[in-house]
């Protein structure tokens, strides 16, 4: 029993972040969920339009006191005034560095009244988080 819980928790914890992708072109920010499906097919793409966004909040998973002296922000959920429409989660962690800083400055050329000024500042950084 040990044994398989040491094999399935990293396999599972693997396989459920398989399926996140996250992408924008010139109207809009893609988005497709960790995990799959209870028919076993990832998870839909869903997309938000740059005008559709509403706020951009930056998000902690756990230990958030800890990580505000290092990080940010964990990751970056844009909300849209659609109800009909998902939150799109960003995390850089999971995105190659610097694709996670052009999707930033993508969106910021679009919707630049909507960023706090600590994720300006990664934004603009040389660092990966």
């Amino acid at each position: 029993m040990v044994f398989i819980g040491f094999i399935f928790g990293p396999l599972r914890m693997q396989v459920f972040q398989w399926g996140y992708q996250v992408g924008y072109d010139a109207t809009r920010v893609h988005c497709r969920d960790w995990g799959l499906t209870w028919t076993l097919r990832w998870k839909p793409v869903h997309s938000m339009a740059y005008d559709e966004i509403q706020a951009i909040d930056s998000c902690y998973l756990d230990r958030a006191s800890a990580k505000r002296q290092f990080y940010p922000f964990d990751f970056l959920a844009l909300s849209s005034h659609n109800p009909d429409v998902p939150v799109i989660e960003i995390y850089p962690i999971y995105l190659k560095h610097p694709d996670d800083k052009l999707l930033l400055k993508e969106i910021y050329r679009h919707r630049p009244e909507l960023f706090a000024a600590d994720v300006i500042d990664y934004m603009n950084s040389d660092r990966p988080l």
